[in-house]
């Protein structure tokens, strides 16, 4: 791929994931916190599951339960970090929100520097 169409793209990925941040804060104006996570993740499963049906029915694998349980575990949290981060734009702007939640970039690394070293 040509740099300047991956910078291009890249650009246009970020400018997408700042916006998010004015539609979620306007889904607060319908709805709450809790509401807006269950409906966007009720969303992305059915967007997801042609994908999923169709990669179980190539490969024929199926997750055991340990598996299952890894999987609840990550669906978990990342639901409570999108409902935490939802009531956090009740609670703040936009710029805010999206300045804090892009530490994450810094944060992560040095959290598992810790956990890890």
């Amino acid at each position: 791929m040509p740099r300047p169409l991956a910078v291009s793209l890249l650009v246009i990925t970020t400018m997408l994931w700042g916006f998010a941040f004015v539609a979620q804060k306007s889904a607060m104006d319908a709805m709450g916190p809790l509401t807006f996570s269950a409906v966007r993740y009720l969303l992305g499963s059915l967007a997801i599951m042609p994908l999923v049906l169709w990669e179980l029915k190539r490969t024929g694998n199926r997750l055991d339960r340990r598996e299952w349980g890894v999987v609840a575990l990550i669906a978990i949290s990342f639901f409570l970090g999108v409902t935490l981060q939802q009531i956090g734009l009740t609670l703040t702007t936009v710029t805010n929100s999206g300045f804090l939640t892009s530490l994450y970039v810094l944060f992560v690394p040095l959290l598992a520097l810790a956990v890890f070293s």
